[in-house]
C-alpha cells in the first residue's frame, strides 16, 4: 500500500482475507481501529486504492453533520439530500453493478441513531432515507468504518476489527543487505537497532533508508542523528531524545558511525 500513501511494516494480508474470503451473511465490514490521528484514514484510503475497485466513496461525519431527521419518512416536503444519506444510497446502487467501497470516517461524531442505521444497513443491506431506499449487493458492496471511540456493540458483531498502529514498535530486524550494503554497515545497523528500541519505534524501509543516505553523506554528530531520525520516521517522540538512555544510545550509534565513515575513507583511498 506504499504506493498509496500508506507505508507499514506490518501484514495486513490476513485480515483482509478474513474479511473477503469468509461466507457473507451482512455486508462485509471492516471496523478500522487504532490510536488516535488520521492515520486509520490514511490506510482506509490506501486500501481501497490498492484494491483496485471500480468505485470508492467517502464520508467523513467531521465535515458533514448528519440530521436525525432525514432517517425519518412522510415528509411532506423532501429537504436536500443529506451527504451521509447521498453516499449510502449512492454506494448501494453502484454496487449493483461493480464493486464498491464507501469510507465512513469519524463515526463517533455522529448520533447514536445514525450507528444504529449503519448497523440496520449492515445487516440487510438495505439503506432507507425519507421515503427512498437503495439496495447493496452483497458480493460487491465493501464497508470501512472508521471511529476514534468503540462503534455500537452489534454493529461490531458484523465486522471485522483490525489495529492500525501509529508506527512500528520494538527492534529493527533490518540487516545491511536489504539496503544493498556490506558487512561494514552491520555495526552501525546494530547501534541504530539498539537506539530504534528505547525510541520504541521502527522506521519504515523506506525511512530507514532514507537515513542511512544521510549516515553517508551528513551525519557526523549526535544532534545531526536525531534531526535525521526525527525528521524522516513517523511516529518518533521528540521529548524521548532528552533521555539519558537514549542520548547514550545516540552517543554508541554517532561512534559506530565514525568507525564506519573512517573505514569508507581508507577504502577509498
Amino acid at each position: 500500500m506504499a504506493e498509496f500513501g500508506f507505508e507499514t511494516n506490518e501484514d495486513y494480508s490476513l485480515p483482509l482475507r478474513l474479511l473477503l474470503e469468509r461466507p457473507a451473511q451482512s455486508a462485509r465490514t471492516l471496523n478500522i481501529t487504532g490510536e488516535p490521528g488520521r492515520r486509520k484514514t490514511a490506510f482506509a484510503n490506501a486500501l481501497a486504492a490498492a484494491m483496485d475497485v471500480p468505485h470508492v466513496l467517502y464520508h467523513d461525519f467531521a465535515q458533514h453533520e448528519s440530521s436525525d431527521a432525514a432517517a425519518s419518512t412522510g415528509q411532506a416536503q423532501h429537504p436536500p439530500i443529506d451527504p451521509f444519506d447521498r453516499v449510502m444510497s449512492e454506494g448501494s446502487a453502484l454496487s449493483e453493478g461493480e464493486r464498491t467501497i464507501v469510507i465512513l470516517d469519524q463515526l463517533q461524531r455522529t448520533t447514536f441513531a445514525q450507528h444504529l442505521r449503519v448497523y440496520e444497513f449492515v445487516k440487510t443491506l438495505e439503506w432507507h432515507y425519507l421515503d427512498t431506499s437503495a439496495q447493496a449487493n452483497i458480493d460487491k458492496l465493501l464497508l470501512f468504518v472508521i471511529s476514534e471511540e468503540p462503534v455500537y456493540h452489534s454493529l461490531q458483531k458484523l465486522s471485522l476489527r483490525v489495529w492500525v498502529d501509529a508506527a512500528g514498535s520494538g527492534r529493527p530486524a533490518y540487516v545491511p543487505e536489504d539496503f544493498g550494503r556490506g558487512l561494514r554497515m552491520a555495526q552501525t545497523m546494530e547501534r541504530l537497532a539498539d537506539l530504534f528500541e528505547v525510541l520504541d519505534v521502527v522506521p519504515t524501509r523506506s525511512e530507514y533508508a532514507k537515513i542511512l543516505f544521510d549516515i553517508d553523506h551528513f551525519v557526523r554528530t549526535p544532534q545531526a542523528l536525531i534531526k535525521s531520525i526525527y525528521g524522516w520516521t513517523e511516529g518518533v517522540d521528540y521529548a524521548r531524545f532528552k533521555a539519558p538512555a537514549v542520548l547514550a544510545r545516540v552517543e554508541q550509534a554517532i561512534d559506530a558511525i565514525h568507525q564506519y565513515i573512517g573505514m569508507e575513507s581508507v577504502d577509498a583511498d
